[in-house]
């Protein structure tokens, strides 16, 4: 877990609720590079000497042997040869100790962000209140065995090649970050799956102690490993995880028996203004504690500031006003440039908990509830003084930095690969673009006009040299390769929370009608529920909305492990 007031953000903005950011996507802007600026990089780490030994120890680390470049063509014969060690963890808490009917395989899947540990097959964010609890369901009323993997994502975590043109031995340099794509990491699942349900291990580094023990259970049965009943595996996640899950089914239906996809915006685009269009809504449903108050405050209270800082009306008595009522780092002069006004109201000058809203949390502000109550604590203030009171309550004494010129050069320095953040900006920039915008016109609740695609896009082209019309020729490249929301496989799960931004960009029954009307697929709408929140450890005080979504959850997985068969084609490269 981050520790900290300030965490790599996901989406956008910096994130203050540290127990909710461990598995979401994370398009990059200059603010997520300047927060990341203002934290040791030693808080990113995760102290496992603090966590309860014991509620770990049946979780084994791991690391295995995996192809470097799953592409290289035929006359790159030695690029192909390339391995690196891609860390993976597993447990056989549930899987029974006298042979048992049926067998099955569970697989977390790895994405962006921190590292992953232990807790990823116990009681994280990513894949406990639907796979880990789903493995003890089936455990203890069906009397199942269940193994439970958790593969971590390349160049991420502890799964960095070691390449040997490493420059100053970094991994994401430029010409080293080639390697990384979902389309590799699809390729990895698809590798570990087959070398660990097979017989032939020679991609394994190791003899572990759970491949015999699938291969005996298979032997009692009389089950060949390529029949129809070899064991069945699931692959489960969340966000950018939840993508690489459903792909992995859709281009490996011969290996991936089903896939629970959670809060997966599966629909790359480069001008993303939906996601703050959410925001703006959020900030209004009254579900889940916000008010049409609470959202005029933060619009009107962005407006001001966008009028004051404008070019043709701001002056040094405005600049001077706001910098002290923000705490602005290097005060009125550092609000003289308009990319660090883009930088300082473009993204929002509060951090809304949109995507990380949990209504039963803790923390400081930690829940759109809590956030819209500090808001209207003071009615005699104006919009913009609101907006500076729950400011410092967020940041404390720490000031904002606003320094665009800074944030480039944090692009390119060792800060830079700090828990993923250089590598999902090659991804956004290759892949999926998913910049979260602030548009005329748009619902944004931020000041409009001040977060334009051109800012995202100058991020590509300074980092990587990668132009406008690449990203936008890379993103389409992407949604052929996959489908989008035109993806059609029947044993796929889209489930999505309505207070999530990223559902405008994920298979909802809005976004894909015909899937609804034809029942090609299961989709679930959670209600109340952020992003992938049913995906956490369960609580006792998780709401009856979340509790349905689970069991609704089980019984399709469930449903879905008793059908016959795996599949009768064959793999496939692409949807095109």
């Amino acid at each position: 877990m981050i520790k900290g007031l300030y965490v790599l953000t996901f989406f956008g903005v910096a994130l203050f609720n540290i127990n909710a950011v461990h598995s979401s996507i994370r398009p990059i802007t200059s603010r997520t590079i300047l927060d990341c600026l203002q934290q040791d990089e030693g808080e990113l780490d995760v102290d496992m000497n603090n966590i309860e030994a014991d509620k770990y120890e049946d979780v084994q680390q791991h690391f295995f042997q995996q192809h470097l470049d799953h592409f290289a063509s035929s006359s790159d014969a030695n690029r192909g040869q390339d391995i690196f060690e891609q860390r993976f963890f597993y447990t056989d808490r549930y899987v029974q100790e006298a042979e048992s009917s049926p067998v099955y395989s569970f697989l977390c899947v790895g994405g962006e962000g921190p590292s992953m540990d232990k807790s990823v097959l116990v009681d994280s964010a990513h894949c406990s209140g639907d796979m880990v609890e789903l493995a003890k369901k089936l455990y203890n009323e069906e009397n199942a065995s269940v193994h439970m993997f958790a593969l971590e994502h390349r160049y991420y975590g502890e799964s960095y090649p070691h390449l040997p043109n490493e420059i100053h031995g970094s991994a994401v340099a430029n010409r080293n970050l080639q390697y990384l794509s979902s389309r590799q990491a699809i390729r990895d699942i698809s590798l570990f799956v087959s070398s660990i349900s097979v017989e032939n291990h020679d991609l394994l580094r190791d003899s572990f102690h759970f491949l015999p023990l699938l291969r005996n259970q298979h032997a009692a049965k009389g089950i060949n490993e390529n029949s129809e009943e070899s064991v069945k595996w699931v692959t489960f996640g969340g966000s950018y995880p939840g993508m690489v899950a459903a792909w992995s089914r859709l281009l490996h239906p011969s290996l991936i028996h089903a896939s629970v996809s959670n809060s997966a915006p599966v629909q790359a685009q480069l001008d993303f203004e939906g996601y703050n269009d959410v925001v703006a809504s959020d900030l209004s449903y009254e579900a889940i504690g916000g008010s049409k108050e609470c959202r005029s405050i933060v619009e009107d209270g962005h407006a001001m500031l966008g009028e004051a800082l404008s070019s043709s009306s701001s002056n040094e008595q405005y600049r001077e006003s706001i910098s002290d009522m923000f705490n602005v780092c290097g005060g009125a002069k550092s609000l003289e440039k308009k990319k660090n006004v883009d930088t300082f109201i473009g993204t929002g000058v509060i951090y809304i908990p949109s995507q990380s809203n949990d209504p039963s949390c803790k923390g400081k502000l930690c829940n759109i509830e809590d956030l819209c109550s500090a808001l209207l604590e003071e009615p005699t203030q104006s919009p913009m003084e609101r907006l500076a009171y729950v400011s410092k309550l967020q940041r404390g004494d720490q000031c904002v930095s606003t320094d665009w010129e800074l944030s480039m050069m944090a692009l390119k320095s060792p800060i830079a690969r700090i828990g993923g953040l250089r590598s999902w900006l090659w991804q956004t920039c290759n892949e999926f673009g998913f910049y979260q915008t602030c548009n005329v016109g748009s619902q944004c609740p931020y000041a409009r006009g001040y977060h334009t695609v051109d800012q995202d896009l100058a991020l590509c082209e300074y980092a990587f040299g990668i132009s406008a019309e690449q990203v936008q020729e890379n993103i389409e490249s992407t949604l052929k390769y996959y489908g989008g929301w035109d993806l059609v496989d029947d044993r796929i799960f889209f489930i999505n929370g309505d207070v999530d931004p990223w559902s405008a960009l994920s298979v909802t029954t809005e976004t894909a009608p015909d899937a609804v009307s034809q029942n090609l697929f299961p989709i679930m709408w959670v209600r109340g529920a952020s992003h992938h929140f049913w995906t956490h450890a369960v609580k006792d005080d998780d709401s009856e909305e979340m509790v349905q979504s689970r069991e609704v959850i089980y019984e399709q997985v469930s449903a879905w492990l008793k059908e016959k068969g795996i599949y009768s084609g064959v793999d496939r490269t692409s949807v095109a």
